[in-house]
């Protein structure tokens, strides 16, 4: 059950901005977000938490043999779960809550309470009984601190689950004095391959020193030793080791000098050495694949192979042995196929005459290459950065592709343009369509989809050559509605005759997938009406009045149908902008130029400021590129310029998508038909519908009307029937006009009016009201931080360990859930305590990082407990701004700088006693230097190197590299020196990494070659760009891959490829775009006020040109809200012209100016041009004074539509029809009179008439009727009388002193703001924004004429009153109770049942 938030727990701060009127909406639009209110939030930097509404305290835990109790505290902010310890076959019992029996629930498996309300303290206590002692018990991972009851430390695996005891291990009887040695080789394949040698060493009783010579297999060398005994190796390659009495563990690293075809097991010499080791092999996919014999391949979780290596292959490697390796290479990275997406969305021209498109390619290349199209691009996005259209030579000369050059990797390239059909088509019945575009030279499209947007008044019928079935009329057909139809004319040639089946057929399939058709109701009223007509024939008089009252019914609900969908017919027919399926507004409002653009401002800085964007895979850990050396440092040069495309409409419309999957999706020359009605053809089509359902309404009418005329009555019935055929002669024609009028105010009210709600908020505003209010704290998402953090290491009480202390000053802005140092996995800390007082500590189970709940203010947070023998690792989730170290010698503390400040963790480890003088220390002699150089050639107008050294062997020792350069090579890095074409490299004691960066010099070609030996090894990166077109010939069997954006080579010694280099040619663009403009008007009576608002994107800064007409007087220029000044010229024709100059980049130009063009009569916009080639999404607002009386407009197709004029015809043909009734006291004109006036209340207009023809039809109540059915009659005839009066007296005045209503509607237009929308005007230089005009008069013209008509209307509501009440009292007003039919009927005679009415 959802629940309303009381307003009292909303802060006052989240109320802050929210209007009075919605205050009481509060609770209902927090309904459903408890948790967003009473809980605590995650608001420090780090934090990844969700608001925690429930905060655990220390679980502390009694371990027996047979069982464990358990108890915690708990904090709730909101009712909820607590998850309990224990699992299935250990589950807690005897569960108290605040000493109370709890109950307790399964979840999924595990234990759990549920609380009903928030709780300041709850404390949960249980015992877990066991039959035999688990191996883990399940601890929640909320909990953030796990202690035992007795102070002994507790085993936590990384999932934060209890061992209770120990995996037994089999540990063989040892004599006193004994060695056991276990070696396990791990294999790394590579360029060069890496092998680690682990030695696992068991000594017991005296200590001793182990030497074992041809220790590593043949071919490698050792750079690196990693242990924390003394170890070295000699200048003769022996491993030597001192080892004391335990357990120890050596890793020796090495690198292979050549490429490694067989690797022998060797005979190593040495005390203790085992004759048989187990081998693991780490097999680097991206590289190359490998098969092996030689060596017995095992199950390595069979085994003691460490954990981390158990995802490897394994063998069992014995002296004398060897295991060959069958290498198979990967295929050239350039014949990998990249997948990719096409998402087309297109806006057809208002005029039919072209498409504007905006194409999005997505998915992922695998080798570099070119994306290339026959289609008119205007603009290209590559990876979010605007690029440049090249074009190159191809072997079709009379084909013309323009494209850009793409890396690997993760592809997202953007494309604007227009789609011109062919011209013979007119454009718009068929439309031809490019269904791809696309030549892509290292993908295949898996699916390529294109949305289409029509404008309104628009219909798609048809679309072929497509693997879906588009939203188009023809599709919208299926088999039951043709059986519907069918059904349909068959019952109309039963009915009616040919005829009317043929005209239905026609009528049928114009409006049957149109609104307001009138579906089903058709099959339903000609049923029932053959039905009632059967039943008179075959004299069951009875049924058949029962039948025909039914069909009366629906027949009128059809004729509701028929009236709604006449009045939709003609509504869009004439004003195609006021169709209520055609949804969006054209409103290109310039509130921010990123809603003109309709898509997020991209940064339109020169690529040569900005990088490629996008993100690249990033590189695999054996590659060891960097994410500084995969980016594309690319700049532009003067010659090559970036288009700024089209411009995009911001409407959108019908939409039609078109589909093609795999593998049908069409190549780039192929197209699709789109077959269109245009709004003038579809507007006829629906008339024509309109027209057709009227008549067959009208005939089913007439039909029914003689059905009911003919039937049989009884004599007595008969007698009773008051003679007043006139009236009822005329009842079908009332009963038509009736409903016609009851449906005409959707004709004329827009559809905003009809969408306004009343008495409560709209969805939209609850949801903006929720979202305002669960808004985050300005301080977000960093409201706290530690400005200081103390660690301290000092002795245990005991004296038998080490505790260490985490003092941290924390300040908090709002109350957040803080991250404290050390996740859950890495140390338990016996206390938590804030201000000094234990805090609960909750630990979030993904990221394991535990939490505190701070309120706001300054606090103390104090973390203590044990450190392990072997030291600890902390994280530093919200590191602090300055760390202070207290800790004695023997300990080594790590990752805090000179300044006190960290890297983001703290390394805690014993330090090692060995002295570098010992002669006892073992020799390094032996330990070869070997580094990574890893080179990243970025192409551009200028091209650069990156190069990074990373030294792999021991850097205890400062030394010295020489790099050889690249032939052109310029080293632009200071501090380095270049000697024969050598750079040299000197490496601090401790250091492992340096990095420089080079020019290279243009060439055709670059060769690179990796030296022979085993110093270094190479890794090439190239960081292609769509400025160069980059070919790679490479040496056999040189390992080559894709990694993300950067084409790599990893080659063996003495290999070598070469780049050839070629440059597209750039393809000449607009880099100048109109993406929107709104000019507001403001006539009044001495002259005009102009403001032209402008969105325009240039890629490299020019000038925009504005022509303003004569006698304009220039007021003021801003270009982002900022003033400018601008050069005014005045022409010889008296116009003056603006240049108003343009950086690079999106920006908002407002310009203003006043006109010597008072209002008048007839008043058009002065004439504005822009001097560009083209512009889209041009608005024009014209606000007319409040004393004029706006009567008609004009201007483009998408404006302001003044429907009084259709109103005023409607009012006509009423007046025509109302005053051919007999017996109503009103002439034909007196009906135009009272009717022209009432259509400033439409609604007053209906109960008018409505009054007047009940009044009609009063007649028709027989003087026999009984007293209740009379006197109900007369009631509600008097309640119409009053509803007709109080609107009479209610429309005069407001006619009178209100402001004229004309009915405007159309691009959210009324009479105080005209709009009209353009979606796009093409120029060969220049482009004139439109022109509408409008007609109006003075408002003292329509007052005077509503005075008029007030009086006239006073006369004949004075002539109606007299009638009403004369109709209202014959021959008698109300009945008493009791009088009325008589009682007991005489039964009809048989024969009488005969007689015919009207015979």
């Amino acid at each position: 059950m959802i629940e309303a938030q009381p307003i009292d727990r909303v802060e006052d701060w989240r109320l802050t901005g929210v209007p009075a009127e919605l205050q009481a909406w509060v609770p209902w639009a927090l309904r459903d977000q408890a948790a967003a209110l009473g809980c605590t939030p995650a608001l420090a930097a780090g934090a990844t938490l969700d608001p925690v509404c429930a905060w655990p305290g220390p679980l502390v835990l009694s371990i027996g043999r047979e069982a464990m109790s358990f108890r915690q505290p708990w904090t709730l902010l909101e009712r909820g779960w607590l998850p309990l310890p224990g699992q299935r076959g250990a589950w807690p019992t005897e569960v108290t809550l605040d000493g109370a029996p709890a109950t307790v629930v399964d979840r999924d498996g595990k234990p759990f309470l549920f609380l009903d309300g928030p709780r300041a303290s709850a404390r949960v206590e249980g015992e877990i009984a066991w039959l035999r002692r688990p191996t883990q018990l399940s601890i929640p991972r909320q909990v953030g601190v796990v202690l035992a009851a007795d102070g002994t430390p507790l085993r936590l695996d990384d999932n934060g689950d209890l061992w209770l005891q120990r995996p037994r291990e089999a540990t063989p009887a040892a004599p006193q004095d004994s060695l056991s040695i276990k070696v396990f080789r791990r294999f790394t394949d590579g360029n060069p391959m890496v092998v680690v040698t682990r030695l696992v060493i068991s000594v017991t009783g005296r200590e001793r020193s182990l030497t074992f010579a041809d220790f590593l297999p043949e071919g490698f060398v050792p750079h690196q030793v990693e242990s924390a005994l003394p170890v070295g190796i000699d200048q003769a390659g022996r491993l030597e080791i001192q080892v004391g009495q335990g357990a120890h563990s050596v890793d020796v690293l090495a690198h292979a000098t050549g490429d490694i075809l067989s690797i022998p097991v060797p005979d190593v010499t040495g005390e203790g050495w085992p004759g048989r080791e187990l081998w693991s092999f780490q097999v680097v996919p991206e590289l190359r694949s490998l098969g092996f014999t030689g060596l017995d391949q095992i199950d390595p979780s069979q085994t003691e192979i460490p954990e981390s290596w158990r995802g490897d292959r394994a063998f069992l490697a014995e002296a004398g042995k060897a295991g060959s390796l069958d290498v198979q290479l990967l295929a050239d990275i350039g014949s990998g196929v990249g997948r990719v997406d096409l998402r087309r969305e297109a806006w057809l021209d208002f005029s039919g005459r072209g498409l504007t498109f905006r194409d999005s390619i997505t998915g992922e290349l695998f080798a570099p290459g070119r994306f290339s199209s026959p289609l008119d691009i205007g603009r290209l996005e590559l990876n979010g950065t605007p690029w440049v259209l090249s074009e190159i030579a191809a072997d079709d000369a009379a084909v013309s592709l323009d494209g850009i050059e793409v890396p690997a990797g993760r592809l997202a390239l953007t494309a604007e343009g227009r789609l011109e059909p062919d011209p013979e088509q007119s454009g718009t019945f068929p439309l031809r369509l490019a269904s791809n575009g696309w030549v892509a030279e290292s993908a295949v499209f898996d699916s390529v989809n294109t949305t289409i947007n029509l404008p309104a008044g628009w219909l798609a019928v048809a679309a072929f050559g497509t693997d879906n079935l588009p939203r188009t009329w023809l599709t919208k057909w299926n088999l039951l509605d043709l059986f519907l139809l069918i059904l349909v004319a068959a019952l109309f040639v039963k009915a009616l005759g040919l005829w009317a089946g043929v005209l239905w057929v026609i009528v049928g399939a114009l409006t049957w997938q149109l609104p307001f058709g009138g579906g089903s109701l058709w099959i339903a009223v000609i049923l029932l009406g053959i039905l009632t007509r059967a039943c008179y024939q075959r004299d069951i008089p009875r049924l058949g009045n029962l039948v025909g009252g039914i069909a009366t019914a629906l027949f009128v609900a059809l004729a509701v149908f028929v009236a709604s969908y006449t009045v939709y017919a003609v509504k869009t027919s004439l004003f195609p902008q006021l169709d209520r399926n055609f949804a969006n507004r054209y409103d290109a409002a310039l509130s921010s130029p990123n809603r003109a653009m309709g898509l997020a401002e991209p940064e339109m800085a020169m690529p040569s400021s900005a990088p490629m964007r996008g993100k690249a895979a990033a590189p695999s850990d054996y590659l060891g590129l960097d994410q500084d050396g995969g980016r594309l440092q690319v700049i532009v040069d003067a010659e090559a310029k970036i288009g700024t495309g089209p411009g995009l409409p911001t409407w959108r419309g019908n939409q039609t998508t078109l589909a093609w999957q795999v593998p049908n999706v069409p190549d780039a020359f192929e197209s699709a038909s789109l077959y269109l009605l245009t709004p003038m053809m579809f507007g006829a089509a629906k008339l024509i519908g309109a027209g057709g359902l009227i008549v067959l309404l009208v005939a089913l009418a007439f039909r029914g009307y003689r059905t009911y005329r003919d039937r049989p009555v009884a004599s007595d019935e008969e007698a009773m029937t008051l003679d007043v055929g006139a009236a009822r002669s005329s009842s079908p024609t009332v009963a038509l006009i009736a409903v016609a009028v009851l449906s005409s105010p959707a004709l004329f009210v827009s559809d905003e009016a009809l969408a306004q709600s009343v008495g409560y908020p709209s969805d939209t505003l609850i949801e903006e009201l929720r979202s305002h209010l669960l808004r985050s704290p300005e301080c977000a998402p960093n409201c706290a931080s530690s400005g200081d953090m103390r660690v301290v290491i000092s002795r245990a009480e005991d004296q038998q360990g080490w505790t260490l202390r985490l003092l941290l000053d924390v300040s908090a802005l709002h109350e957040t859930a803080y991250p404290l140092p050390a996740r859950r996995s890495e140390w338990q800390p016996r206390a938590v305590l804030l201000d000094g007082e234990t805090t609960p500590v909750r630990a979030d189970g993904a990221s394991r990082i535990r939490y505190v709940r701070v309120p706001a203010g300054r606090h103390s947070l104090e973390l203590s407990g044990a450190i392990p023998p072997g030291g600890l690792t902390l994280t530093l989730n919200a590191p602090p701004q300055q760390i202070r170290v207290e800790a004695p010698d023997v300990w080594r503390v790590d990752g805090v700088s000179a300044l006190g400040l960290s890297n983001g963790s703290l390394s805690i480890a014993p330090r090692q006693r060995a002295e570098a003088g010992d002669a006892s220390a073992p020799d390094t002699a032996g330990l070869e230097p070997f580094t990574r150089v890893l080179r990243t050639i970025s192409f551009g107008s200028k091209w650069t190197v990156s190069t990074r050294v990373q030294r792999l062997s021991s850097s205890s020792d400062s030394a010295v590299v020489l790099v050889p350069l690249l032939e052109g090579e310029r080293v632009v890095s200071s501090g380095l020196s270049v000697r024969d074409g050598r750079i040299e490299i000197p490496f601090r004691a401790g250091q492992t990494e340096r990095r420089w960066t080079s020019e290279l010099e243009f060439a055709d070609r670059i060769r690179l070659e990796s030296p022979g030996g085993g110093a270094f090894s190479e890794t090439w990166a190239i960081a292609e760009s769509p400025l160069w077109r980059v070919e790679a010939v490479e040496d056999e069997g040189v390992a080559a891959l894709q990694q993300g954006a950067l084409r790599t080579w990893r080659p063996w010694p003495g290999q070598r490829i070469e780049l050839n280099v070629t440059r597209p040619k750039p393809v000449p663009a607009a880099t100048m775009t109109v993406r929107a403009s709104t000019l507001t008007v403001m006539p009044r009576a001495k002259g005009s006020r102009y403001t032209l608002e402008v969105s325009i994107q240039s890629s490299q800064g020019d000038v925009l040109p504005i022509r303003l007409a004569a006698g304009s007087r220039f007021e003021a220029l801003e270009v982002d809200g900022s003033r400018r000044h601008v050069r005014e010229t005045a022409l010889e024709d008296g116009r003056v012209e603006l240049q108003v100059p343009i950086d690079p980049g999106l920006h908002r130009v407002l310009v203003s100016w006043d006109a010597e063009a008072a209002i008048a009569t007839r008043y058009r916009v002065a004439p504005v041009e822009l001097g560009v080639t083209a512009a889209t999404n041009l608005s024009v607002k014209v606000m007319p004074a409040e004393d004029r009386w706006v009567v008609w407009t004009a201007g483009p197709s998408m404006g302001p539509a003044v429907t009084f004029w259709a109103l005023l015809i409607a009012v006509v043909v009423a007046a025509l029809v109302f005053g051919a009734i007999r017996g109503i006291p009103l002439k034909r004109l007196d009906w135009f009179v009272l009717l022209v006036g009432l259509t400033q209340s439409l609604l007053a207009a209906v109960v008018v008439v409505v009054w007047v023809l009940a009044f009609h039809a009063r007649t028709w109540l027989s003087p026999k009727a009984s007293a209740w059915r009379h006197n109900l009659v007369q009631l509600v005839l008097a309640l119409l009388t009053v509803a007709a009066f109080a609107t009479l007296l209610d429309s005069i005045p407001s006619s009178l002193l209100g402001q004229p209503e004309m009915h405007i509607a159309g691009n959210g237009s009324s009479a105080d703001a005209l709009q009209w929308y353009q979606d796009r005007v093409e120029g060969e230089a220049w482009v004139a924004l439109p022109q509408p005009e409008m007609i109006s008069a003075w408002v003292i013209v329509y007052r005077a004429l509503m005075l008029l008509w007030a009086l006239l209307v006073v006369r004949l509501v004075v002539r109606l009153a007299s009638w009403a009440w004369t109709r209202f009292v014959a021959p008698v007003a109300f009945k008493p109770i009791g009088e009325g039919a008589r009682r007991g009927k005489p039964k009809a005679s048989r024969a009488g049942a005969g007689v015919r009415r009207g015979a």
